[in-house]
């Protein structure tokens, strides 16, 4: 028996004797000299026995009902020391040298079972998990797996968790020191009406890893070899001695090497048999120790409220192009501003560090040592630290602490990792108007355009050789080249209905964001758009960016013939100045009338603003189309006015009362946007007067789920609705002010209001059109 040095936290204690395994070859039949036993329908059987036990391993299909974690494991199945408390092995015989090796040229072994493990079941589970981290969950199946990153909304990084989608349930692994908050986050936002339920089983399991590069040879030995080459994450279930377990491809800080859960009635077979095959046990200081030299970024280390997830350099556990969840406006302005401040870099050092030391470069600080660990050689020490960009990058030696050189060098956790193709479908600028109702505008949109701006743009003031058109407020979503598709198509159809009028041989559009605007991700979709258009034989088009914000000039005067804006106009340049609102975050029924004054004057200062740029940069005759929210009556504090904004405020207060939020930082927040009525959008454009009004109209929409016939019916759906894409556009805003701890709370009451508010009332929102003729 192994002589073992134990520390009390949370994992069990297994034996570590070796035993033989005989291998069973596939059909071989009872009689063979080697195997005995036979295929069934059901499972295959593989028997390894040593001087005291007998023990079966048998391969089960992925329709396991329940699988492993499903069962109801008994708190007595876990081994507790005297203390009360389970135990984790720290260290072997063996020494960190010889289990480092085997890491390297052979297979280890570690027990893992100190880690969290927590169980989310429920119908909505794979929704709940999507919207809460950074990981696709709505694109995995059973039996895959994948890593995701649990992130505060505004993207500090909590903890990387592994995944497991199984029948009933899905299996997340945290670390220790984060589990208890994870569960306690999760529970916290979880809605009334959400089908999710949230479990810690880490006392009612185990979980082991097996890594080195000689970890195919370990599983196949065990009749494994089906998961040998699978993806990462892919996961399958066996029973021992009739106790379930799950294997899976992929350790903590490799996509090789294996994980095993099971429960601790199988751990000691399971230990023993791996033992057998060669891999080496490695103590809990040694996989820190390798944590540390393989770059996998830690929770209270790496990962803290200091640092966001993509600092860190997890992208491979971030997916940029699902839509919204927790952190993912921030997320997405660091990708689109390239706002990521430090970058997280191994340290080779010349002496011992202690975390938490500054580093240095020329005298200045530029990061900081976040972990340490002696090498295999007294010489030998090596750090993770973080380190500002552009201060220093691989192979820049900086100081760390007093004295200390370090060498800054890749690592190979981190270096694995990369950022995906592709950006977020819906850029960080996209109206939560345009999420909604996005299907039906664009329909909206090529009617109007068509019937009140397009065809008298073509009669009179047609180019022959290049049209010129700007799309103000473009996004990244995918109605940005929609518009432009339909735009051509309109041209075509008037053209060809007006016999003096020839079709232009080009088009140039440009398309206008703010600089944050995923750009990128429209001109990657461009390939794919041209060569549609190429089929159609149509003009020839040519697309450009130009990000800005329109309320400044953004083009040539007189270059443009067309210019469309849509769900855009109704947002502020800035917070109305003096604002004194109390107990309100917009216009409100208890807002004082000044607060409408200033949003009013506010409004009216940017919208004459932007028609008189437009005129400058529009020719003479040419046309303008511009969409955005307004409200149908002209007090501005109706129902149909502010009823988000409302509901949002109410919230807060409730958090005030319970004393989560200062009743101060209410009063001192308001956001930015207007929603005018119609005719105080006539009276802006009369008196500004460089334009003449073709068409001004207002029209009201339902709030619908196009993918939901019974959306408008289910107030548990209605609430997660708004609550989704209202947290989307407005918790950075909101964490800035009111703080990451309180958004769980807040969007859990926000949800409870609008659904209410929705069933009893059915509001509608209020789109403004406008057709405009440069004078």
């Amino acid at each position: 028996m192994a002589t073992i040095t134990i520390a009390t936290t949370n994992a069990v204690v297994v034996g570590a004797t070796a035993i033989t395994i005989t291998r069973h070859h596939h059909r071989l039949l009872s009689n063979s000299k080697n195997a005995a036993f036979s295929i069934h329908h059901k499972f295959t059987s593989l028997t390894y026995s040593t001087t005291s036990t007998s023990t079966s391993i048998y391969s089960l299909p992925f329709d396991l009902s329940p699988p492993p974690i499903d069962h109801d494991f008994q708190d007595d199945d876990v081994v507790i020391d005297s203390d009360g408390k389970a135990s984790v092995v720290e260290t072997f015989d063996n020494d960190a040298d010889e289990a480092l090796d085997a890491f390297e040229n052979a297979a280890v072994i570690v027990d893992l079972s100190h880690f969290g493990r927590i169980r989310v079941s429920g119908d909505d589970r794979i929704q709940f998990l999507h919207n809460q981290s950074t990981a696709n969950f709505e694109s995995l199946q059973e039996g895959q797996g994948c890593d995701t990153v649990f992130v505060t909304p505004t993207a500090r990084a909590i903890d990387i968790a592994h995944a497991w989608i199984m029948k009933s349930a899905v299996m997340l692994l945290v670390s220790p020191v984060t589990c208890g908050n994870i569960i306690d986050m999760l529970n916290k936002y979880i809605f009334f009406a959400d089908k999710v339920e949230i479990q810690d089983i880490t006392k009612q399991t185990s979980f082991f890893i097996v890594a080195g590069p000689k970890s195919n040879q370990v599983m196949s030995a065990l009749n494994l070899s089906s998961l040998v080459g699978q993806p990462y994450g892919t996961h399958q279930h066996y029973t021992v001695n009739k106790v379930p377990i799950t294997v899976g491809v992929g350790n903590l800080i490799s996509e090789e090497g294996f994980s095993i859960l099971m429960s601790p009635a199988a751990a000691s077979s399971v230990w023993k048999a791996l033992l057998s095959q060669g891999a080496i046990a490695m103590g809990s200081n040694t996989w820190e120790k390798l944590r540390i030299i393989q770059g996998k970024p830690a929770a209270g280390k790496e990962l803290t409220n200091e640092f966001n997830v993509l600092e860190a350099g997890l992208w491979n556990s971030i997916s940029l192009n699902k839509g919204c969840y927790k952190g993912q406006e921030t997320i997405a302005r660091l990708v689109t501003y390239d706002g990521i401040k430090q970058n997280l870099y191994g340290l080779k050092l010349s002496a011992p560090a202690q975390p938490g030391n500054p580093i240095t470069v020329d005298g200045k600080k530029v990061g900081r040592l976040t972990s340490y660990t002696a090498g295999r050689k007294e010489s030998e020490h090596f750090g993770l630290g973080y380190i500002k960009r552009r201060a220093a990058s691989v192979g820049d030696t900086v100081i760390v602490g007093d004295n200390v050189n370090g060498v800054v060098v890749q690592v190979p956790f981190l270096a694995r990792q990369c950022p995906p193709v592709q950006r977020p479908r819906q850029g960080i600028v996209q109206l939560w108007w345009g999420i909604y109702f996005s299907t039906e505008l664009v329909e909206t949109d090529r009617y109007e355009l068509n019937d009140c701006a397009m065809l008298e743009t073509v009669k009179k003031n047609f180019p022959t050789t290049c049209f010129n058109v700007a799309d103000l407020g473009c996004a990244s979503g995918p109605n940005t080249l929609v518009f432009i598709s339909n735009l051509i198509d309109i041209v075509r159809q008037t053209c060809a209905q007006t016999e003096s009028t020839k079709l232009p041989q080009e088009f140039q559009v440009f398309l206008n964001d703010l600089p944050g605007n995923d750009f990128n991700s429209i001109f990657k979709s461009l390939p794919s758009f041209y060569s549609e258009k190429d089929k159609s034989l149509g003009p020839a088009c040519f697309i450009s960016g130009v990000p800005g914000s329109f309320y400044g000039r953004l083009f040539p005067s007189k270059s443009l013939h067309f210019v469309h804006s849509s769900y855009s106009a109704h947002w502020l340049s800035k917070v109305p100045s003096g604002l004194v609102n109390k107990g309100n975050i917009y216009i409100a029924e208890t807002s004082p009338p000044k607060v409408f004054e200033a949003y009013l004057k506010q409004f009216q200062k940017d919208f004459s603003s932007f028609l008189r740029l437009r005129s400058k940069e529009i020719i003479s005759g040419g046309r303008m189309f511009i969409t955005l929210v307004g409200r149908k009556e002209m007090n501005p504090a109706t129902k149909y006015g502010c009823y988000i904004w409302a509901m949002l405020s109410e919230s807060l207060r409730e958090l005030a009362n319970e004393g989560l939020v200062k009743e101060d930082d209410i009063d001192s927040f308001n956001f930015p946007l207007y929603s005018p009525h119609e005719g105080e959008v006539r009276g802006i454009i009369d008196v500004e007067g460089s334009f003449t009004i073709g068409k001004l109209e207002s029209f009201q929409m339902n709030h619908s789920d196009p993918t939901d016939e019974n959306f408008s019916f289910d107030e548990e759906k209605i609430g997660k609705y708004f609550a989704r894409h209202g947290r989307a556009l407005t918790e950075p805003l909101l964490a800035s002010h009111f703080g990451d701890h309180v958004m769980e709370s807040l969007f859990s009451k926000f949800a409870k209001h609008m659904s209410k508010k929705f069933l009893l009332e059915h509001i509608k929102t209020t789109s403004i059109v406008i057709s405009l003729i440069n004078k």
